[in-house]
């Protein structure tokens, strides 16, 4: 039932309803994003999202306030430095609980923005979700999706581990990539929704090697004394 995406974002300022954004009745102003079905040419090609108003790796952290207004918190990656981190993270909450995720003090972030300080532009929005079938998000976005699966790399330490597209892998995404939109499922709901303007993770295994704790130890041979 489409209208539990009504709750999803209402942050102060005078737009249409999430709900009204997806819609795709006669006499209603479609989101950018909905437009028209992903080309079968360009459906594995990743181009910009845009949500309210706001263009993954376009838009600015200025434009972001001016259309969103003040964050409810602000904070960075726990592998950044926290003195000097390379990203800043601005948290939204919306006016109303989500599904499934009743407010709370301890967690009242719905809307996850992500800005490189280095170029002052939006890297990646998140809007986290509960109890949204997936087969709700479907009829809202389309069915023109590419089913892509994942598999974490192998790291050491393995917290916070990249993934890689692999068709064995565990964690499942339904993906709009001429869309800029990626989304999270788990037991058969969507969890996540991000707004990306490149490939969400590595796209082969041997990618991961660029991540510095993801690269295959070489073994120290000792030489045998005279």
């Amino acid at each position: 039932m489409s209208f539990i995406l009504l709750v999803w974002l209402t942050l102060g300022v005078p737009e249409p309803s999430f709900y009204t954004q997806f819609t795709r009745k006669p006499g209603l102003a479609e989101s950018e994003f909905l437009r028209e079905p992903q080309d079968k040419q360009d459906e594995r090609q990743w181009k910009a999202g845009t949500y309210r108003g706001i263009t993954v790796g376009k838009s600015t952290a200025t434009e972001l306030f001016q259309k969103w207004g003040k964050p409810k918190y602000v904070g960075h990656w726990e592998s950044d430095n926290p003195k000097n981190p390379r990203f800043r993270l601005y948290h939204y909450e919306s006016k109303e609980a989500l599904p499934g995720r009743p407010d709370s003090p301890e967690d009242p972030h719905r809307i996850m923005v992500e800005v490189e300080l280095k170029t002052g532009k939006v890297r990646s929005i998140d809007i986290w979700t509960q109890d949204l079938p997936l087969s709700e998000a479907i009829e809202l976005f389309g069915k023109d999706y590419i089913e892509t699966r994942y598999k974490r790399c192998t790291c050491d330490p393995d917290d916070e581990t990249p993934l890689f597209e692999s068709p064995d892998g565990d964690s499942l995404f339904i993906e709009y990539r001429s869309r800029g939109i990626a989304m999270h499922v788990d037991d058969g709901s969507v969890t996540s929704i991000m707004f990306v303007d490149k490939p969400i993770w590595f796209q082969s295994a041997k990618e991961c090697e660029k991540v510095p704790q993801c690269r295959p130890k070489r073994k120290s041979v000792k030489s045998k004394s005279s």
